[in-house]
């Protein structure tokens, strides 16, 4: 909690059928859920406990534009972990990228460039080993494909090119937007918090 910044929250992202099971979890455990209908729409859900950090239940990864298809893809690519006795499940690498892709732009996190290094590792440890023929293909699938080529520009811009040229060329978006996404993705522009392009990027990567 201490090395997150200004979030002291926990989300928990839960299969959409196991609502009612998580809710009933996080009762007996002494959390109150916030009310309020927004968060079924939002596809979330605030849990509080006035000695614990807020547990944000979490059950669609882009509320803004909630998609079924994509979110049984995602649970589709998972690995169960086994840690100290404590068993969890973690994405693999293609659903961990594309998660964090979509988790990046359609949030604030760009103020916070730490999730573009957190992807750099990703990149760099795993690109090599990623079948990038797969994650293009649900990138496309899942209508995020350019969610993806905006972060690996942001991060080549940043570090230095760490995907193959031909994925790149596969993701590249429509003139238009390809367009829009080179000007306000340039280093000066990312680096500099006062910069103009870069508090329009916030609003137009949504």
């Amino acid at each position: 909690i201490a090395a997150r910044g200004v979030s002291t929250d926990i989300d928990l992202l839960i299969e959409g059928k196991n609502i009612d099971k998580a809710k009933e979890i996080l009762g007996l455990a002494g959390y109150a859920a916030s009310s309020g209908e927004i968060w079924n729409i939002l596809g979330q859900q605030p849990f509080g406990n006035k000695d614990r950090s807020t547990i944000d239940l979490q059950w669609q990864i882009n509320p803004v534009v909630a998609n079924n298809e994509r979110m049984k893809g995602f649970w589709g690519g998972i690995r169960l972990r086994q840690e100290e006795g404590i068993s969890y499940y973690e994405f693999k690498e293609e659903e961990l990228l594309l998660h964090l892709s979509v988790h990046f732009v359609d949030s604030s996190h760009l103020i916070q460039l730490k999730h573009i290094c957190d992807i750099h590792e990703l990149l760099t440890k795993y690109s090599g080993a990623m079948d990038w023929g797969s994650v293009i293909e649900k990138a496309f699938r899942w209508k995020l494909s350019g969610s993806l080529y905006t972060v690996l520009l942001f991060s080549e811009r940043l570090f230095g090119p760490s995907v193959p040229n031909k994925v790149m060329r596969k993701l590249k978006p429509d003139l238009a937007k390809l367009i829009l996404i080179n000007i306000l993705v340039q280093r000066d522009v990312i680096l500099n918090k006062n910069s103009n392009r870069r508090r329009f990027i916030k609003s137009f990567m949504k």
